[in-house]
C-alpha cells in the first residue's frame, strides 16, 4: 500500500498544525538512521579486515565476521534514529501547546 504524503499532509494540515514538519522531520531521522546503519556497518566490516593487517598482535588469517558489523550498525541506527524522532516529537508537541492555546484565547 503505498502512501502519497502529500495527499497526507493536505488532509490533516487544518486538524494537526504542524503535521506536515513532522512528517518531514521524522522521514529525515529515518533516513539518517538508515546512513548511520550502512556507515556503521561498513566501517566496522573494514576495521576488522585491516586492523589484523597492521597490528601483528592480531591474528592476519582471520576472516571478517558479519555479526559485530550488524549488531553495532543496528545499535547505532537504532540510537541516531529514536532520538531524533523524539527531537521532532517534542517539536511538534510544542506546535500543538502552542496552537491550542492560541484557539484557548481566541475562544474567551
Amino acid at each position: 500500500m503505498l502512501v502519497d504524503i502529500n495527499k497526507m499532509k493536505e488532509q490533516y494540515a487544518h486538524k494537526k498544525p504542524g503535521f506536515g514538519s513532522y512528517v518531514d522531520c521524522a522521514s529525515r531521522s529515518l533516513f539518517t538512521g538508515l546512513a548511520a546503519f550502512g556507515l556503521t556497518f561498513s566501517g566496522t566490516y573494514f576495521a576488522q579486515y585491516l586492523l589484523p593487517l597492521q597490528l601483528p598482535v592480531l591474528n592476519a588469517k582471520a576472516r571478517p565476521r558479519l555479526v559485530a558489523p550488524s549488531v553495532l550498525a543496528v545499535c547505532a541506527a537504532y540510537v541516531v534514529a529514536s532520538r531524533r524522532l523524539r527531537d521532532c516529537q517534542q517539536i511538534w508537541m510544542e506546535k500543538q501547546n502552542r496552537n491550542d492555546n492560541e484557539l484557548d484565547k481566541t475562544l474567551i
